[in-house]
């Protein structure tokens, strides 16, 4: 039983051209073992996956996999933002593409309102 399975359905995407695929609540798993890969927590507090592809392993941060299978490529100039503040909550629903200004915008407001943002305790 997968963590998906356990957990309620999953929806499960092909990242772009590899034998990766990954969910709507993400989770990136390989595609012809079914295996879910391990992710790790990056230094910016980001979740990030290694992909072996074409013979070399690339970390490859989780929000922008699930953004790109399941929203659109990277527009031009964008940047995702975590609409909860919570860089490890890499859920579709989550997610959004949004220009760098609006990014910052949101944060400050954020951090007026006195959220207190995880990350920072990296």
């Amino acid at each position: 039983m997968t963590i998906c399975e356990s957990i309620g359905n999953c929806i499960w995407k092909q990242v772009g051209e590899t034998r990766y695929e990954v969910s709507d609540t993400g989770l990136v798993r390989n595609a012809w073992t079914k295996r879910i890969l391990k992710q790790y927590k990056g230094r910016d507090g980001y979740m990030t996956v290694g992909l072996r592809i074409l013979g070399k392993t690339k970390s490859i941060k989780v929000h922008i996999l699930v953004l790109e299978a399941f929203i659109c490529s990277r527009p031009a100039r964008m940047v995702c933002d975590h609409k909860d503040f919570d860089r490890t909550n890499n859920k579709v629903t989550n997610l959004e593409w949004v220009t760098p200004r609006e990014n910052t915008r949101r944060a400050a407001n954020a951090y007026r309102i006195g959220r207190i943002f995880e990350w920072w305790k990296i």
